[in-house]
Formats: structure tokens, sequence, C-alpha cells
């Protein structure tokens, strides 16, 4: 399992890495549209199956937690179903149980902050859209400047942040 989840977490991140380096040259717009059909087909088929096997291993076990598996293992479990924005029900799913998981020391802190907010943010949806707890889910504004989506009681997010070892706002928003 261990093995797999890193597997997939190298597959998911090179495409995620090269998803939009095709705006980053100088292609013409008929090749930019071109790369991005191709490339979003097998981009969706790459999370499905990654879905399909997280769906198959959360039936056996309930997380992927460290103490059986390990912080790495954890870490790169966390970051798929972070990455299952089709499956927002999936995503509230494992938030509920990473919310009971986290203050007993079976997930990190931080994937519970980072999932919360994503599902706050229901990229999927944004229709279903609510107010995120600690500030990690934004869009870029312009060349090197990234904005957070709203927040619940936003005067009080660096205590949540710190809570679950996330640094500040300002020093994430850099």
């Amino acid at each position: 399992v261990r093995d797999l989840l890193h597997h997939m977490v190298e597959l998911d991140q090179y495409m995620r890495r090269y998803s939009d380096l095709v705006y980053a040259d100088t292609y013409s717009e008929k090749e930019r549209e071109e790369f991005s059909e191709r490339f979003q087909k097998r981009f969706r088929r790459v999370d499905a199956f990654h879905f399909d096997f997280l769906l198959s291993i959360f039936q056996k076990y309930h997380w992927i937690s460290i103490s059986l598996f390990g912080k790495k293992a954890d870490a790169d479990a966390w970051l798929l179903v972070q990455h299952a924005d089709e499956n927002l029900d999936f995503q509230k799913m494992i938030l509920k149980r990473l919310e009971k998981l986290w203050p007993i020391g079976e997930t990190n802190a931080s994937n519970y902050a980072y999932l919360y907010d994503r599902v706050a943010s229901a990229w999927s949806d944004p229709s279903q859209r609510k107010l995120q707890r600690y500030g990690t889910q934004g869009v870029c504004i312009g060349p090197g400047i990234w904005k957070p989506l709203p927040i619940e009681d936003s005067e009080k997010v660096d205590e949540r942040r710190k809570a679950v070892g996330l640094p500040s706002l300002s020093e994430y928003t850099k």
C-alpha cells in the first residue's frame, strides 16, 4: 500500500506540474487548446484511477494511519484525497474521519486543515462553496499574487492555523 500510494503521488504531481506547461511557452492558441484537450483527458483518467484505488483501500482501512503505515503514507493518501475534487462527497467522508484522527496523532493536523478548506471551497461545484476555516485555498489574482478564498472569523485565522501547525496567513500568502 505504501509503495503504491507513493507511486500514485509521483504520477499525480507529474500531471499537475505539467498541466499548465503550455502556457509558459510560446504556443499558439490552437496548440494550447489541442494540448489542453488531450492532456485533460489523461489527467481525468489518472485522477479517476486514483479515486477508485482510494475507495478500495478505504473499504479495508479506515484511513492510512500513521501508526500502521507511517507519516509518508499518511501524507501521500491525504494528497490524493485532496486532489479528488470531482468527488466532493468522498472528500467530506474522509474529512469526518480525519477530524477524529488528527487529535490522536493518527494523521497530521494540517491534513485535516487543508482538507477542511478544500471541502469548503468545493472546487468542482462552486455553488456549494462555504467559508474556509484555515485560509489554505485561494486563487491567483495576478502574476505572483495569491488571495485566499473567504475565511470564517478571519480575525482568528492565525490562531486556528497555529493550532494545526500552519504558519501565519501572511507567511503562507507570500
